[in-house]
């Protein structure tokens, strides 16, 4: 908490009246007033011998017949009593000094160097805090589930098939017109006789002379021959 303290500096001033006639001044005030009162200041007015006129009673006011509150005393007349008159620091107005019987016997003074009547500063209230508002908290986005991914399955080669391959037989030994090994004879008729590998067709009649000749025709087609007919 803090203050403000203000302190003015008071001036006295003390006067002695005495007389009073309709000649400006109109009264004998020792020291004589400035033509200036000054604010702030207090002055004293005190009867004095020979004393003031009873036809010429001496009074002070802010105008003729005016008092305020920081004015006592009076009006005066003899060799005792006493006015107070302290000038507030913040009035700029005038003061009059007057003969309460005759109204030409008015005195007017300006009072100068007021000063702004300042307040004394009050502590300013003080505004309670206030809790920052919080911020309601906020799930943290979940990222979506990614499947993993698929790796693409390579189909296993499948073997190329195998062709099996088949090797001619070996030609049958040459025959000399006799029926040797290998020898066929077809009784079947208009059958095909498959003998030892080799397609001969069946005779209708007869055996088959010249197996080297049928051999070589069978070795040459492996497969259905034209019936022969002897």
């Amino acid at each position: 908490m803090k203050f403000l303290l203000l302190i003015h500096a008071v001036y006295a001033s003390t006067h002695s009246v005495s007389g009073g006639d309709l000649s400006d001044p109109y009264y004998t005030i020792a020291p004589a007033l400035p033509a200036q009162l000054q604010a702030g200041t207090t002055y004293t007015f005190n009867a004095a011998s020979p004393g003031i006129s009873g036809s010429h009673p001496f009074a002070v006011g802010t105008a003729r017949n005016t008092g305020a509150t920081w004015i006592t005393g009076g009006p005066l007349t003899g060799s005792s009593g006493t006015i107070t008159v302290t000038i507030p620091s913040d009035y700029s107005g005038n003061v009059v000094y007057y003969c309460t019987v005759h109204g030409g016997m008015t005195y007017t003074m300006s009072v100068t160097g007021a000063t702004a009547n300042t307040p004394a500063p009050t502590e300013s209230p003080t505004a309670a805090p206030t809790a920052a508002p919080t911020a309601a908290p906020t799930d943290a986005p979940t990222a979506a589930p990614t499947d993993a991914p698929t790796g693409t399955s390579t189909p296993a080669p499948t073997a190329a098939p195998t062709i099996a391959t088949m090797s001619p037989p070996p030609p049958p030994p040459k025959s000399d017109g006799g029926l040797g090994t290998g020898a066929i004879i077809g009784i079947t008729v208009g059958a095909l006789a498959v003998v030892g590998g080799i397609a001969v067709a069946a005779v209708s009649s007869g055996a088959f002379a010249g197996v080297g000749a049928a051999s070589s025709a069978a070795s040459a087609g492996y497969g259905t021959m034209p019936a022969l007919n002897l």
